[in-house]
């Protein structure tokens, strides 16, 4: 019975879990029970899906705020009944909402066609978490310890590294934002710069297995032997790396501020 009980406190709190919107310790908390809960994080994963497929839809589509509020209750109606794909559109076709939701707007419509079009084409996890690391880049989530005396230091601790290497990495690049938070459910620290001619998010984790299969097929960088690999998404350019015993991610679409990234990261080789 006790553990029921911390189930639904958890379930209350995964919603924020999945924006990363809740403070280390508790995220940190949720991710270990998570980890080990299999109802948990089947909840877990089918939020953070329906969430990464809302953002996909409302960016594809320009919505007024009676469409995004008829879609947004589609989905969390949907949700909460199912939690697979194949239920989750089984019911989405069953239900008497979304066909009233057809039949009174045109537009709407056109908008659950790209629903059902990206419930399709973004369930490989590798995509998921390419689509959250992308959210994390562009988030507008406030900021946690930019102003440490000691970014390296905090982040070392918090994400309890043998040694966090950034100082180089952040040295002519203010930080204008740095906050804790989780890419799956692995805690990371993000660290939002700024550069001459752009901006662009660093994010580090201390071993997450779910960033190499992002970059499992990803160009390799380095003659000799691969030191990072480097994908693109869109406009925005996503380095990867290990070093230290800690997993980093440089994302940013100022192209010059990504070459200094890869000069000094193979600098550092």
């Amino acid at each position: 019975m006790e553990g029921s009980r911390h189930c639904e406190m958890n379930l209350l709190f995964v919603e924020q879990f999945a924006d990363g919107e809740l403070p280390f310790k508790e995220s940190a908390e949720l991710s270990a029970h998570v980890a080990s809960c299999a109802e948990c994080r089947a909840h877990f994963d089918a939020t953070r899906r329906l969430k990464l497929v809302l953002r996909a839809t409302v960016a594809a589509e320009r919505l007024t705020a009676i469409e995004r509020g008829g879609l947004e209750k589609l989905i969390a109606d949907t949700a909460a009944r199912h939690r697979t794909v194949r239920e989750r559109i089984a019911d989405l076709f069953a239900s008497p909402y979304p066909l009233a939701a057809l039949s009174a707007s045109v537009a709407l419509a056109a908008v659950i066609g790209v629903f059902l079009h990206q419930l399709f084409t973004i369930e490989r996890s590798a995509d998921l978490i390419a689509r959250e690391i992308l959210h994390i880049h562009e988030t507008t989530l406030p900021d946690e310890f930019s102003t440490a005396g000691d970014i390296e230091t905090v982040v070392k601790r918090g994400l309890d590294l043998p040694v966090a290497r950034i100082g180089r990495l952040v040295a002519d690049r203010p930080v204008t934002k740095a906050r804790f938070g989780t890419i799956g459910t692995r805690p990371m620290a993000s660290l939002h710069m700024t550069g001459p001619t752009g901006n662009g998010t660093l994010l580090v984790a201390r071993h997450n297995d779910a960033l190499r299969e992002v970059f499992a097929g990803a160009d390799c960088l380095g003659v000799d032997r691969c030191h990072a690999r480097k994908r693109t998404m869109g406009d925005t350019d996503l380095l990867f790396w290990e070093e230290g015993g800690g997993d980093y991610l440089f994302v940013s679409k100022d192209r010059g501020m990504m070459n200094g990234m890869v000069q000094l990261v193979s600098a550092g080789r």
